[in-house]
């Protein structure tokens, strides 16, 4: 489920209670359950401390994405919600990338690792990157299973694998955006090939 409630914003404005979201998973019973939004990997360091003191046994799983990938599938998505027309020329989305500076926070993986890595033990966190979610989903969906302790005597044939959800519009990523969001993300990169992260 996408409940987006341990958002630092949602909770400040108390959208709803500890026990209204609760009350979401009762009907899981005693069955495994969860929550997810790439919202959660830029939850600040007091919101993360919160969450590990409520749920300190709690599995986590990361997915990562080349960053220039993934900025420029979320450029993608956000264009439409902030033009009219959506441009597609590389100044105006430069200029777009360097104003909502945010954006590029999400594609810090080191970060993100390192902040959950100050609540929860290392082994609470699983790294799938989308590029094996993409090609060996089955495999993917076998670790996911090992880390959350389910089984997986499976059988995958039963499961849609191949599906695409929550698919951004199609469009050409300009030479130039791509020459800027490589640069930027040079250091990440490095980073993340280094701690095993990207390969």
């Amino acid at each position: 489920m996408e409940f987006f409630y341990w958002e630092q914003a949602a909770v400040h404005r108390r959208v709803f209670g500890l026990l209204s979201y609760k009350a979401h998973y009762r009907a899981a019973g005693s069955r495994s359950k969860g929550d997810l939004t790439p919202n959660y990997s830029v939850l600040p360091p007091r919101r993360l401390e919160y969450v590990a003191r409520l749920m300190p046994d709690a599995k986590l799983i990361l997915i990562v994405r080349h960053p220039v990938e993934r900025t420029w599938s979320a450029t993608r998505r956000l264009l439409p919600r902030y033009f009219k027309a959506v441009p597609s020329d590389a100044e105006t989305i430069i200029a777009f990338l360097e104003r909502e500076s945010w954006i590029h926070e999400f594609s810090d993986y080191p970060a993100i690792v390192d902040r959950w890595a100050r609540v929860y033990p290392k082994q609470a966190l699983l790294v799938l990157s989308f590029d094996e979610i993409r090609n060996r989903p089955e495999q993917a969906l076998r670790r996911t299973c090992d880390h959350l302790g389910l089984t997986t005597d499976l059988d995958f044939s039963k499961f849609d694998l191949e599906a695409r959800v929550n698919v951004n519009p199609e469009m050409a990523m300009p030479t130039a955006v791509h020459d800027y969001l490589r640069a930027r993300y040079a250091t990440i990169l490095d980073e993340m090939t280094r701690r095993g992260l990207w390969s």
